[in-house]
């Protein structure tokens, strides 16, 4: 799944799911969990100037951690 995302985004350009998703939105309020560029961020705010980016950090060894306890198959041994 994760390499369809990338090719998608070589091909269209990294904000393509975020225009993905907007062409579904329906509605007044949205929560859009997980942008994984600026540039998606950005097509979001171009949408309203209400839209509202909420980060969440973990530091890199929680990270880690969690990446190998998922055991996909592009996990860290």
């Amino acid at each position: 799944m994760g390499q369809l995302a990338n090719t998608e985004r070589e091909r269209h350009g990294y904000s393509i799911w975020a225009k993905r998703a907007m062409a579904r939105m329906h509605g007044d309020i949205f929560l859009v969990d997980g942008c994984r560029s600026m540039d998606e961020v950005r097509a979001y705010r171009e949408l309203t100037e209400d839209v509202m980016v909420v980060s969440i950090h973990s530091s890199p060894s929680t990270r880690y951690d969690r990446l190998v306890k998922r055991k996909r198959d592009d996990a860290p041994p």
